[in-house]
């Protein structure tokens, strides 16, 4: 008994390389392929490329999902391959959904060892009318301890939080890392002039227009300059995106616009609050409070899916409790939609 499979349509098409570990015979697949390709009255290559057509179909929801939950811009993100069918698969689904990729090192292993350097997440949801600062909270912690019962180390979770007002529901994510993979990151940091290269490319600008506006000594903040032309040239308008990156060369935010803003640990409430109102916008239905990111260290708090002032420099201000008050703080804010 034999079968087909996507390794053997994705070596017809060429996407498999001789070095993978799942390169094949070519001519072989081919002769396996071509009763299949009379039966339907297509080519060989037509046939291969219906599978793996199919076999990308099951892909892209998962990968545009990962994509919308974790804010990323399709044309900079790289799908990585790992295991050993990895180039049948990632190459022609890299090329299907119009995004970068590669191959990792030693793809054939790369899934234990991934286990062993995954990221470790959890969430907890619970459902409350007019939830307090105390409650979401509470919510907060219930999320980080289990995530660090999950295998996490502490210094390394991160929560968000997400209250929906029409439903009643507080929900906290918790997401962190093995202390393998933290130790593994810390063995590369990128220079000053590699991480505005790296955020320029990001930002789709020349790297003269950008520029580090805030630096905790992991996380950087690179801001960027974009001039339109608009009215055959007669106005221009001019935009500031900005790029959270981090010292191994990790986009940890992307932002069309926004504002940076350096708190003080010793005047926190009051500055946290004059950055947060410095881009709320008021409006006949109401106020929309804008996203805030809170980050010192290698920590970066995101309290985005809070939906009042009072509630961002409350959470604020506990993840910072204890910190020296020479800690570097700075807090990126932008509107929704410069999501």
């Amino acid at each position: 008994m034999y079968a087909i499979t996507v390794s053997c349509a994705a070596n017809i098409l060429g996407f498999v390389k001789k070095e993978d570990y799942s390169f094949g015979n070519k001519e072989s697949a081919v002769k396996a392929f071509e009763p299949y390709a009379r039966k339907y009255n297509v080519t060989v290559e037509e046939f291969a490329k219906r599978i793996m057509d199919k076999a990308s179909e099951k892909n892209v929801p998962v990968v545009k999902a990962l994509l919308k939950d974790y804010n990323l811009n399709p044309k900079h993100t790289v799908l990585v391959g790992g295991g050993g069918g990895s180039a049948a698969i990632v190459p022609y689904l890299a090329k299907y959904m119009g995004m970068n990729y590669k191959i990792a090192k030693n793809a054939e292993v790369i899934s234990p060892i991934g286990v062993a350097l995954a990221m470790v997440r959890d969430m907890v949801e619970r459902t409350i009318s007019n939830p307090t600062d105390e409650d979401i909270l509470k919510i907060k912690r219930e999320a980080e301890n289990a995530v660090i019962d999950a295998g996490a180390a502490p210094g390394t979770v991160e929560v968000h939080v997400e209250i929906d007002t029409q439903r009643n529901i507080v929900r906290a994510i918790a997401v962190g890392t093995t202390e393998l993979r933290t130790k593994d990151l810390m063995q590369k940091k990128l220079s000053d002039d590699e991480l505005i290269k790296r955020a320029s490319k990001v930002m789709e600008i020349k790297e003269e227009n950008a520029s580090v506006v805030g630096d905790t000594g992991y996380i950087t903040i690179v801001r960027g300059k974009v001039t339109e032309k608009k009215l055959w040239g007669l106005l221009n308008k001019t935009s500031h995106p900005l790029t959270v990156i981090d010292r191994e060369g990790v986009i940890r935010l992307q932002r069309k616009s926004g504002e940076v803003y350096k708190i003080s640990i010793k005047n926190y409430d009051s500055e946290m609050e004059k950055a947060v109102e410095s881009l709320t916008i008021y409006s006949d239905g109401g106020k929309e409070i804008p996203d805030v990111f809170l980050m010192y260290g290698k920590r970066m708090i995101d309290l985005s899916g809070l939906i009042d002032v009072n509630q961002i420099v409350s959470l604020g201000k506990v993840e910072i409790q204890g910190l020296d008050e020479n800690q570097k703080v700075y807090a990126v804010v932008s509107s929704k939609s410069a999501n």
